[in-house]
């Protein structure tokens, strides 16, 4: 093999290295929703705002009024836009909710516990901020 195919396989390897580093998805931010118990629970999803979310859950459906129902476990990834994203258990039990990509060290810090929580995704900021309502 001569010197300028080598040239060139390196020149290639290199591209496709830095093609494929411009390729990456952002990493992702939102919540995870869990149950408190062993057992699944139904949640509704209220939006206001400008705020687009993608969802994962073992199950959701669209009541006649709009609002979604979903089931624990569930994962709520900020699409883009701002606002806020009511999250209300439908049953008695409690959810927990917390920042995606949360570590064990962190989570008893950042996980927020009730029957309502409040997601707020403030305008032109890549966070969430968690609150606790009353029902």
């Amino acid at each position: 093999m001569g010197t300028t195919t080598k040239h060139r396989r390196l020149l290639l390897i290199a591209a496709v290295a830095m093609t494929s580093g411009c390729n990456e998805r952002p990493v992702e931010y939102g919540v995870s929703v869990f149950s408190t118990d062993t057992l699944p629970v139904v949640f509704t999803l209220t939006l206001t705002g400008s705020l687009a979310l993608g969802m994962r859950s073992e199950g959701f459906r669209m009541q006649p009024d709009k609002s979604l129902v979903l089931r624990t476990p569930a994962e709520l990834v900020v699409s883009r836009g701002d606002g806020t994203a009511r999250i209300m258990t439908v049953s008695g039990n409690r959810i927990a909710v917390q920042p995606l990509g949360v570590t064990d060290s962190t989570a008893d810090s950042t996980t927020v516990e009730g029957h309502v929580v409040m997601l707020v995704k403030p305008p032109g900021r890549r966070l969430v901020k968690l609150t606790a309502e009353k029902p």
